[in-house]
């Protein structure tokens, strides 16, 4: 009698485990894909920033020329 009730025991804590496992796999796979996307957003707008922050130094290079040669003429 005492060997069925801890073998019973004994069952129904595997089986929580093989649930609370699955769900926390389940869990995991769902966090990568979100850090995954969140990473290629994030690359995305530092390439952006940085784009545009070459481009506003070509302009002030243009303008300061622009200033160096009418200091000239």
């Amino acid at each position: 009698m005492t060997k069925k009730k801890y073998s019973r025991i004994i069952k129904v804590i595997v089986v929580l485990l093989i649930i609370a496992s699955t769900f926390i796999l389940i869990e995991n796979l769902i966090s990568k894909k979100e850090v995954e996307v969140n990473s290629s957003y994030y690359t995305g707008f530092v390439s952006r920033v940085q784009k545009l922050d070459d481009t506003l130094a070509q302009t002030s290079e243009i303008e300061s020329n622009r200033e160096i040669e009418q200091m000239f003429d």
